[in-house]
């Protein structure tokens, strides 16, 4: 069932249960009005009985049948009933078909409402004198208040019908006014390919609120979605651009090796070599980074001290790059060693953090590299400040891309694969990368761990 039925649906049976309950409401108000104001008729009789025969000035019989003649219209079925009480019981006589329920409450009461079969009665008790009591009674049917009611009821039935069918046809145009600005979208969004992913969906004017709402937040997926396959297509060319050059180089050195089998190619087999181990990085920081995106949130169970975890990382780059001149910072530590540990994947981390000290030392050639260690609140700081070439403004935007690389660069070597690695490390390990830069003046990194829980 498409949105416009469920709508157009949804709109007739909500007024459609209006109506019934209106309706409803009219037909009982009206039908308990109606019995209500015929039994007030009927005891109005009954006093005017009850005067006639026991008040002050007691009518003859006949004097009072033409009274009533006269001055009270006769109702259908009429029939009036005077029967003497006794000792709490009273004499009924052969011809006096009344309710045993009506007697019983008159006597209680000394007045009584009944219907039994659409005919009414109304009883009221008199006293004579003090010995005697006597129930007047008067019984009639309403036949022209049962036809009223079955009249009223086929008009409201009538009405329900109708308002029914109006209401569908409202509902219905309503739905398609309501969602005519959804069909357009459907029919934009369907015209939208990979191929022309710079279309947009134009926010209706008509359509404030959440239909705009839609159209925008579907705009933002959207430079989302044209963003990532210029990310894939720049990946898939530079990807075949840097592992073509080594693979050009080892192929020349071969054809080189084989044009002169006899002479010496030891300058060859090393420019194999080299070319090949710049290959084998590529293909290993490739793989790196893809592992980088499994879900390795339900493996974060390692407790990590980031004091540690700097250390280890120092020590091992003093042997790598003797020439470095890391100063590790722990001035700021806090008293509490537990307020440094969290929970993560420490070979993750190793690698991650390694990269960002390793980039400060090769781009600041390695001048002086400050590694700072702290922590706010509930956040644990690391802070990789270097005086090296820094980044242009414009590239800023473009660091975590893969095979990027800033171009001021120069001859450095360098795939562009280590920060977009490292950034997807620290993303899994729900922590914040912020890299500030100045050109020629340095670079300040700033990663934001939350602490274990």
């Amino acid at each position: 069932m498409s949105f416009k039925q469920q709508i157009t649906l949804a709109f007739t049976g909500l007024t459609a249960l209006i109506f019934l309950m209106i309706g409803l409401m009219m037909y009982f108000l009206t039908e308990k009005y109606t019995r209500q104001e015929y039994f007030t008729r009927l005891k109005l009789r009954s006093e005017v009985a009850a005067k006639a025969v026991f008040g002050a000035d007691k009518l003859s019989n006949n004097i009072y049948q033409e009274v009533r003649k006269q001055h009270l219209q006769a109702l259908p079925n009429e029939k009036e009933h005077i029967i003497k009480v006794e000792n709490g019981k009273p004499i009924l006589d052969a011809d006096a078909n009344l309710p045993s329920v009506l007697i019983r409450k008159v006597i209680q009461s000394n007045y009584a409402e009944y219907t039994q079969y659409g005919t009414y009665f109304v009883a009221t008790l008199y006293r004579n004198s003090p010995n005697e009591t006597y129930i007047v009674a008067i019984s009639a049917t309403d036949p022209v208040g049962k036809q009223d009611l079955q009249r009223l009821k086929f008009i409201l039935l009538f009405c329900f019908l109708v308002m029914s069918l109006l209401s569908y046809f409202i509902g219905n145009w309503f739905a398609i006014r309501f969602t005519a600005p959804i069909s357009k979208m459907i029919t934009k969004v369907n015209n939208i390919s990979a191929y022309n992913l710079d279309l947009r969906l134009d926010p209706s004017k008509k359509a404030k609120g959440e239909m705009e709402k839609l159209a925008i937040t579907f705009n933002n997926m959207l430079d989302r979605l044209e963003t990532a396959f210029q990310i894939q297509n720049n990946f898939v060319s530079n990807a075949s651009h840097e592992l073509r050059t080594p693979l050009t180089a080892i192929l020349g050195a071969a054809e080189l090796a084989l044009m002169n089998p006899q002479g010496d190619n030891k300058e060859a087999l090393e420019l194999v070599y080299k070319q090949a181990s710049r290959l084998n990085d590529i293909i290993n920081g490739l793989l790196k980074l893809a592992q980088s995106g499994y879900n390795y949130k339900k493996q974060l169970n390692d407790v990590i001290r980031l004091d540690e975890l700097l250390l280890s990382i120092i020590e091992d780059l003093n042997v790598t790059n003797p020439d470095n001149r890391v100063q590790l910072d722990f001035s700021e530590l806090p008293e509490q060693a537990s307020d440094l540990a969290l929970f993560g994947t420490e070979p993750l981390l190793r690698l991650a953090i390694n990269n960002i000290i390793q980039n400060a030392c090769k781009y600041s050639d390695n001048k002086p590299v400050l590694v700072k260690l702290s922590t706010k609140k509930d956040k644990i700081c690391i802070l990789v400040s270097d005086q090296g070439i820094g980044i242009p403004q414009k590239d800023l935007e473009h660091i975590f891309e893969l095979f990027f690389r800033a171009s001021n660069h120069g001859d450095r070597m360098g795939f562009g694969l280590g920060l977009p690695l490292s950034y997807r490390i620290f993303k899994v390990h729900q922590a914040i990368l912020d890299i500030q830069s100045v050109e020629s003046k340095g670079t300040d990194v700033y990663v934001y761990f939350n602490k274990k829980t």
